[in-house]
């Protein structure tokens, strides 16, 4: 009875004209998307280490001949029964905007094939038949960089990256190791976030936070933001 109070003294009357936003202005503005950048790039945080410690932990974002591979948390959700499947964070979601900022149009920064992009699922399949997805292991092999984004805990996500690091504790060794949740920030337990180079919080999985990941990774945002929740670990 509030809310509908409310509405009645903004509005007047029930008439859905009143709140309707003609389409040729929404086509005309982006002035959401750019909100919703502001947000991102405003809570983005640094989770570990700490802001004093960053810049000699890690003084340089990727280099130009470096090599960079994504293991990203991806999975497909439907909107409604009848609706197509779409992915929350497609696999290559991240590698896509870094090409979109820093690749061959965009400064040139990076290249292409300095770039590989798996899936969570990708990754259990190779640790379950090591013989069968070699090319996972060749390409970590060969990083410079592995950035690991993650959106939640509901699918035993935190427990495939600590079987990782289990199972394949040199792999990963002399490797600057990015995290980002996209979800909330306490996952991990600290034996499994001392791995990481460094840890940052996004919070959404919406394309502007994901453009704000890539603008960290590539130090050209530095995170403001401040966890809205305690992280026992850190």
């Amino acid at each position: 009875m509030r809310i509908l109070a409310a509405k009645l003294k903004l509005y007047e009357n029930f008439d859905i004209g009143n709140v309707t936003i003609p389409a040729v202005d929404l086509a005309q503005s982006d002035t959401g998307s750019n909100i919703t950048f502001q947000v991102a790039r405003n809570s983005a945080t640094l989770i570990s280490p700490s802001q004093q410690d960053l810049a000699s932990i890690l003084p340089l974002p990727p280099q130009p001949s470096d090599r960079i591979v994504f293991l990203t948390d991806s999975f497909s959700v439907a909107q409604c029964t009848g609706c197509t499947a779409q992915p929350l964070l497609a696999p290559d979601a991240l590698q896509n905007v870094v090409l979109r900022l820093y690749g061959p149009q965009s400064g040139n920064q990076v290249e292409e094939f300095r770039l590989k992009s798996y899936s969570f699922d990708n990754v259990n399949a190779w640790l379950d038949a090591p013989d069968e997805n070699q090319f996972v292991a060749d390409d970590l092999d060969n990083a410079d960089w592995v950035v690991i984004s993650i959106t939640d805990s509901s699918r035993g996500q935190p427990a495939l990256i600590s079987r990782l690091f289990r199972e394949r504790p040199t792999l990963l060794l002399n490797k600057q190791l990015i995290l980002f949740s996209f979800g909330a920030p306490y996952y991990f337990d600290t034996t499994t976030l001392s791995r990481f180079t460094a840890y940052y919080a996004l919070y959404s999985k919406q394309p502007q936070f994901v453009d704000a990941a890539v603008r960290l990774l590539f130090q050209e945002l530095t995170p403001a933001g401040a966890s809205p929740v305690s992280i026992p670990a850190v």
